[in-house]
């Protein structure tokens, strides 16, 4: 199903792609970023991590956290049983081939490709845990949320995931499943004081969630 607003088909908006824009009301920037080649991961703790470190992977050592390997690739603990690799578009099929290669001899881990399931934002600047705060329960503040964090939330009732790199500590990136991208994207951009081609008037339920009144 398709976000509000927005008819049946493929998000983004390619006129916006890789083009910051200044918000008004905070110091921030907002823009969607290119995609980048993104596997998910799940199964046993244990089985995971072997799987990964087989895979010439690093793992990180804390929860809810990031770590960069060779050739620009990033492993993200997300939980227990969870972890997400992204790496260079280019390299999607060299990563996803050695990926399904050693995880086929770990019964209990699987890998996914869901590059093409997922839109990532990026927000630049002092005031992007201000734009955040005003959609999610998590504590995004510079204090609580540190550079090279990671991890899954609400943000205006959507599920998403939220990380902070490590090399840029002004810098936060949303990624959320590509048919909420628009709603999520209106949302970011009302709550920046940003135009948006949704500009939602009133917090309403996101595509397929009941909402009790």
């Amino acid at each position: 199903m398709s976000p509000p607003g927005r008819p049946e088909g493929e998000y983004p908006s390619a006129k916006r792609e890789g083009t910051p824009v200044n918000a008004p009301r905070y110091d921030v920037a907002l823009r969607q970023l290119a995609p980048s080649a993104r596997f998910d991961t799940r199964g046993k703790p244990g089985d995971l991590a072997a799987a990964l470190r087989a895979a010439g992977l690093p793992v990180p050592e804390r929860r809810n956290s990031s770590l960069a390997g060779e050739g620009h690739v990033r492993v993200d603990w997300l939980g227990p049983q969870r972890y997400v690799i992204t790496a260079p578009l280019d390299r999607e099929d060299a990563v996803g081939g050695a990926l399904e290669a050693v995880f086929a001899g770990f019964a209990g881990a699987d890998v996914t490709c869901i590059t093409d399931m997922v839109v990532t934002f990026e927000l630049v600047g002092s005031g992007a845990p201000d734009v955040l705060a005003q959609g999610t329960p998590l504590d995004i503040s510079p204090a609580a949320f540190l550079p090279a964090s990671v991890t899954g939330t609400e943000l205006w009732g959507v599920g998403v995931v939220v990380e902070r790199p490590a090399a840029d500590p002004k810098t936060f990136r949303v990624t959320v499943e590509r048919s909420y991208a628009g709603y999520v994207d209106g949302w970011l951009r009302t709550a920046a004081g940003l135009p948006a081609d949704m500009r939602p008037g009133v917090m309403i339920a996101p595509p397929g969630v009941a909402q009790s009144l």
